[in-house]
């Protein structure tokens, strides 16, 4: 195992850098395996401590020179370990000048600078930017920048960097264009692109007159896939000026799409880089969750302008003060954009399927964590989605305008500046008089909160109590203190009609729920009332309440809060399904009878076919594993396939009836009526499949060859994913074959096969790997591999640990060139005590060989030492 790991840094421990870098010019000499790049950069001391020696972050760099002002650096004036560099007796101002030598094309990890597909580019979050050239690679550091780039202008006639251009020139074959920026930035934030790209140009007229330059580039052959992703940048700068009164600041907008990328997209100044997936679409190659995903991404990036750029972190344990704020934003975006509904729906989908199972496990950490050894292992869901729903609680505690004043003050006081978590919430605080001092938990406190709540009807007083007991969890062992909990409460008579709750007349309340137990009293209350509790899913907890399943059954029809109706149809297919899972055979209960009258009853009205078609969606297999301990995979698979087979066979004619009516034929249309009836025509389609006759595998046969837009064809192969036969064989083979050429279509392909369930799952992911279009270089293509894979219980938990250990390989093998994604890969073993031994000892078993290599990786070596040392 490898011993010289990187030492873990403490939040209690930050302390202000010594020197700060307030000017920072860079030329780059750019050639694939010889960059020159060239640094000069103003250092000012502003520590006391006079000797105290200038320490510069660069990892890996071939020195050419080193200068303090005008003089040259010899060895004996420094010291370089290949990860930093010293330098004693240094004056308190001066010029630091260095010209080092990197080797781009060599860069696998895609982080630094490096090459794809012959277009140089740049991923310098979160320390990346040190093995570019030395520098002070933390974000509390901020300096004005400008770029001078040079290259071969027939291999790179576009030359990008962050801000606006300032000049540009021609040498012969070389060329070169400078860059500035004006505003103090991090050097995570630093970016270039250079290659021969197209470019798909439009702009934007702000509120104060301005006219914006907007630039996407991607190669040539997808210049037509870029109009959607431009459309949306366009909304999300309108959305920010009229919800937040965001302006943009600089004069040109650029974002550039490359295919191998190790996140979704980089929003550094000016110069967004992007993954292909979340820019490229058209109708024929991009589903209508890929419309909504580029949506989502392309306003992240653009509203990190403010929450990210303009206003930064003070350090890497305040990253949810820019993931969390920015993601609740793009939320907010994307729901006042489409159906509110089904985006917090989707939302909350995420987080009970992933980030309370972090919660869980032995990476559970705040929101703003204590400790880490390496930095991105914490790009978590915790960090972005439970950040984001700090934020939304914040919003539902102050009001919408109280959460805007907070917005207005934040940005007014800390603008230019790298602040914390507690600046964020002070400005919430001292805009609405409003103490906050006990939400600090949710930053400080790991652990989902469980709330139980329980109905105490007096009914000769016509009085309700509702009980509400929270149990906070723990932190490293350690007992929580309560958390500040907003409940957003409603209640229901029999008849579906809503309550007053107060003598105001109000039928909606805001309850804050502060203590371990709380009694809340309602008057002229005469019967027991349906409750309808966090409603929005008001706060990220696990909710435990006396509703009956025909209670539940009720609130499915009569909420007016279109989340809690889905949360209600969730909550009765959990009670089912658990009742299955712990029972000792499979077979026909009275919550699986009540549960199919209740879909059968939801089928009924297509009022709004995009909240049934979520409603059909049972809870995931990773949100039950929650639920129970110990896990078997298998018998929470099985209950969950015998329930969908019995949903549709209960339910299948008034099915085909929904799906005929919905596949008539309409052209394609990218709006959000045609999308839903889209959502609902597949869910049909796909539970018809399950019923294994030749009429339903013909519908889905039918309708991949009439398709004209790939959500409908990919709903048909979906359907059809674990059928055996000639018919199905022949559909993945014509799909391949039609879009063998395009990259992102050939991912959804491997995603598809990767999650077929049959005994010999687990070879058909090996032949896959075999298959000539499958690299190991490009994360995308991994993660359609290795992503469904991890989730396929016949493949992954294949009996005897086949599944655990090809996985190890994987990681064992992208460790070695990019850590990064090997890391993401390794969470799926990380779980391995909540399982059966039978499945859980091959797991760790695992762990321990992955320990063994000698050169492992931090970013595995941390999440792997993590899993062995967590409680039990």
């Amino acid at each position: 195992m490898k011993t010289d790991q990187p030492q873990r840094k403490f939040l209690n421990e930050y302390r202000e850098p010594d020197f700060t870098i307030e000017t920072t010019s860079l030329e780059f000499i750019l050639k694939p395996d010889a960059t020159m790049v060239r640094s000069r950069l103003s250092v000012r001391r502003q520590c006391s401590d006079v000797d105290a020696p200038l320490v510069l972050d660069g990892v890996d760099l071939n020195i050419v020179e080193l200068m303090i002002d005008e003089e040259y650096l010899d060895d004996p004036d420094y010291r370089y370990d290949g990860t930093q560099l010293s330098i004693a007796n240094v004056p308190d101002r001066f010029e630091f000048r260095a010209t080092v030598k990197i080797n781009p094309a060599a860069n696998t990890r895609l982080e630094g600078l490096y090459q794809s597909n012959g277009v140089f580019c740049t991923q310098c979050e979160a320390e990346g930017f040190r093995h570019i050239t030395f520098y002070l690679d933390r974000p509390d550091v901020m300096s004005v920048f400008d770029t001078t780039l040079r290259a071969d202008k027939q291999a790179c006639p576009v030359l990008l960097s962050n801000g606006n251009k300032l000049d540009s020139g021609d040498n012969g074959d070389e060329h070169w264009v400078k860059w500035s920026d004006p505003f103090p930035k991090p050097s995570y934030l630093f970016a270039l692109v250079a290659g021969d790209l197209a470019c798909v140009a439009g702009d934007f007229t702000t509120r104060s007159g301005r006219k914006i330059q907007l630039e996407f580039y991607t190669e040539h052959h997808n210049s037509d896939k870029c109009g959607h992703a431009l459309s949306s940048l366009q909304y999300a700068m309108q959305w920010d000026e009229q919800t937040y009164g965001l302006e943009y600041d600089l004069d040109l907008y650029m974002v550039v799409a490359v295919d191998d990328f190790n996140m979704g997209a980089m929003e550094n100044k000016g110069l967004n880089v992007f993954n292909t997936k979340y820019v490229l679409a058209n109708p024929k190659t991009a589903t209508d969750s890929d419309y909504h995903g580029i949506e989502g991404v392309i306003a992240h990036e653009y509203f990190h302008n403010w929450t990210g750029n303009r206003v930064t972190c003070r350090d890497w344990f305040q990253l949810s003060l820019k993931e969390g704020l920015t993601v609740f934003r793009d939320q907010e975006f994307s729901a006042d954009m489409n159906s509110r509904a089904i985006q917090r729906i989707n939302d909350v989908r995420v987080l009970r399927s992933h980030q309370f199972a972090e919660d869980a496990g032995p990476m559970a950490h705040p929101v703003r964590p204590a400790s880490y050894q390496e930095i991105n292992n914490f790009y978590t869901v915790t960090v972005y989605d439970k950040g984001a729903e700090v934020v939304r609680m914040y919003q539902t505690l102050l009001g919408k305008q109280g959460f805007r004043k907070g917005m207005d003050l934040y940005f007014q006081r800390h603008d230019g500046q790298a602040v914390t978590t507690d600046d964020f919430r002070l400005a919430m605080q001292d805009a609405n008089d409003f103490n906050l001092d006990l939400f600090q938990r949710w930053y400080e406190q790991a652990g989902t909160p469980v709330v139980s709540i329980k109905r105490l009807l007096k009914a000769d007083a016509a009085s309700l109590t509702l009980r509400v007991q929270q149990k906070p969890g723990k932190t490293r062992s350690e007992p929580n203190q309560p958390f500040l909990i907003p409940m957003r409460l409603s209640l229901f008579d029999s008849d579906g009609n809503k309550l007053a709750l107060d003598a105001e007349g109000n039928q909606e309340l805001v309850l804050q729920i502060s203590e371990l137990q709380q009694d809340f009293e309602f008057t002229n209350i005469e019967a027991m009332p349906l409750l309808s509790a966090f409603r929005e899913f008001s706060a990220p907890v696990i909710i435990d309440n006396d509703m009956t399943q025909a209670e539940l059954a009720q609130l499915m029809a009569c909420d007016d809060d279109a989340f809690n109706q889905w949360d209600a149809c969730q909550q009765y297919a959990t009670q089912a399904l658990l009742q299955l899972i712990n029972a000792d055979e499979l077979h026909e209960t009275e919550a699986l009878k009540g549960l199919k009258t209740a879909y059968a009853s939801l089928l009924q009205s297509l009022d709004d076919p995009a909240l049934i078609a979520e409603m059909l969606v049972l809870p995931g297999e990773k949100y039950l594993s929650e639920l129970s301990r110990p896990v078997d995979v298998h018998r929470i698979h099985g209950a969950r396939e015998y329930v969908k087979d019995a949903i549709a066979a209960h339910n299948e004619p008034r099915m085909l009836e929904i799906y005929s009516q919905l596949n008539a034929g309409q052209a394609y249309e990218l709006s959000g009526a045609a999308i839903a009836r889209r959502s609902l025509k597949n869910a049909c389609l796909s539970f018809l499949v399950r019923l294994h006759k030749d009429a339903y595998h013909q519908l889905a046969f039918e309708q991949f060859k009439q398709a004209d837009n790939m959500t409908d064809q990919l709903g048909a192969l979906s359907a059809m994913v674990d059928e055996q036969g000639e018919l199905r064989e022949s559909m993945y083979a014509a799909f391949y074959e039609q879009w063998a050429d395009t990259p992102l279509v050939v991912d959804k392909w491997f995603s598809l096969q990767a999650s077929q369930q049959h005994d010999q799952a687990l070879q058909a992911i090996r032949e896959l790997e075999g298959h000539p279009a499958f690299n190991f270089k490009n994360p995308n293509r991994i993660r359609s591999l290795l992503g469904p894979f991890q989730g396929n219980v016949s493949a992954f938990h294949a009996a005897g640990g086949a599944g655990y250990e090809y996985l190890a390989d994987k990681i064992l093998h992208l460790d070695g060139t990019n850590p990064q994604i090997a890391s993401r890969m390794a969470h799926a073993l990380l779980g391995w005590r909540k399982f059966i031994p039978q499945q859980g000892d091959l797991m760790r078993a695992q762990i321990e060989r992955i320990l063994q290599k000698p050169d492992l990786s931090s970013d595995v070596s941390e999440l792997m030492q993590s899993s062995l040392e967590a409680d039990g």
